[in-house]
């Protein structure tokens, strides 16, 4: 997700599902998937979660080697450690809304 912060910095938001329709007519290549993009198709495949939570990290380079392939830089693979201990302590908190809403 490029938001104009350093390499390597993970952001969480909270997408705005009603806009995601402005998505459709977009070409939905797997590569270039936006995460927008990516939400409108999973709508395709059946209902989504009440909340979604989006995870992205700032990359450093935005394009295919001469060779045709991606990888990552550095400064993201660094962050790796730090984006797993991110989702888990989402999902967790996630899981613990959930119960609690559902309990009498």
């Amino acid at each position: 997700l490029q938001r104009g912060e350093a390499p390597g910095t993970l952001y969480v938001f909270e997408p705005d599902m009603a806009t995601l329709d402005e998505w459709s007519s977009i070409n939905m290549e797997g590569h270039g998937l936006h995460p927008a993009q990516a939400l409108k198709l999973a709508t395709l495949y059946g209902n989504l979660p009440d909340k979604i939570l989006v995870v992205g990290c700032e990359p450093a380079i935005v394009a295919f080697s001469e060779a045709g392939q991606m990888g990552l830089s550095a400064p993201v693979e660094a962050s790796l450690d730090q984006a797993v201990e991110l989702i888990e302590s989402l999902a967790q908190k996630l899981q613990q809304e959930r119960t609690a809403i559902q309990e009498p």
